[in-house]
């Protein structure tokens, strides 16, 4: 991803980095998981002026980083809520983070 009037010094995506951990104990396994997230920030698409910073590819950009932290707030309320469907699939950012967000991890 590239710069925008309103972000010229950052990458602009998301990264999300997984350790994952195996410990024997004899014929036992315990499996544990570590997640570390950096969320892009989202933007307001005119203020960004991304016509002057790449174009219609920066627009898509943003406009993908600012469906993924909805896709993101939609599966966090509804398990604040206790809501029967847990919207996981919208986004690969939320199937990603699936087993972190259920307390799996």
């Amino acid at each position: 991803t590239g710069s925008t009037a309103m972000n010229k010094g950052s990458s602009r995506s998301h990264c999300l980095f997984t350790l994952q951990l195996r410990q024997f104990r004899g014929r036992e396994s315990i499996r544990s998981e570590l997640k570390i997230v950096d969320l892009a920030g989202s933007e307001r698409l005119k203020r960004a002026q991304l016509e002057k910073f790449g174009g219609k590819e920066r627009l898509n950009e943003g406009i993908s980083i600012n469906l993924s932290l909805s896709c993101l707030s939609r599966a966090i309320n509804s398990l604040a809520t206790g809501a029967a469907h847990i919207p996981f699939n919208d986004s690969l950012l939320t199937r990603m983070l699936r087993s972190a967000l259920c307390g799996e991890a």
